[in-house]
């Protein structure tokens, strides 16, 4: 929760409860904002009919504002990597996943997820079916979130 907050209130928050050096909580205000930081600001789901085959497809449009953490490396390489999974809560079945990578820096990002909507359905357990979306940032242990979105919308 520290790292959703601004800076200045996080720094003195951290000064409020460290009665240690002033240098200390300089380097954990640091470290708190070296990591990447995300918000869900909208999330959409629907279906449709694909004309072809006249099977049902489901949609998931995520709205991502992200707040990138410091590079790791050197390379060219994406900064931060977060992994976007779809599945079911009922049979555990992976519905959609898709990898985005970004660069430091603050972002806003749409991502759409594709699924088979009648597989949702039927695995999608009681109370007007659900799913179950994980992001996953995979260079950092311990931040992954769950959130349970309903097949309604």
């Amino acid at each position: 929760d520290l790292r959703s907050k601004q800076k200045a209130e996080t720094y003195k928050l951290l000064k409020s409860l460290w009665k240690g050096p002033k240098a200390h909580i300089d380097r954990m205000t640091e470290s708190i904002y070296s990591l990447p930081f995300y918000e869900i600001e909208e999330l959409k789901v629907h279906h449709e009919v694909e004309k072809t085959s006249g099977k049902s497809i489901g949609i998931l449009r995520i709205s991502l504002r992200i707040e990138g953490g410091r590079k790791r490396g050197r390379d060219d390489s994406p900064d931060t990597t977060f992994a976007i999974v779809l599945g079911s809560p009922a049979r555990r079945t992976l519905l959609a996943h898709k990898s985005l990578g970004i660069r430091n820096g603050n972002s806003k990002k749409e991502v759409e997820l594709r699924f088979d909507w009648s597989a949702a359905n039927a695995a999608g357990g009681e109370g007007g079916g659900s799913m179950i979306l994980r992001i996953l940032i995979e260079e950092h242990r311990g931040l992954d979130s769950e959130i349970l979105v309903g097949l309604s919308g």
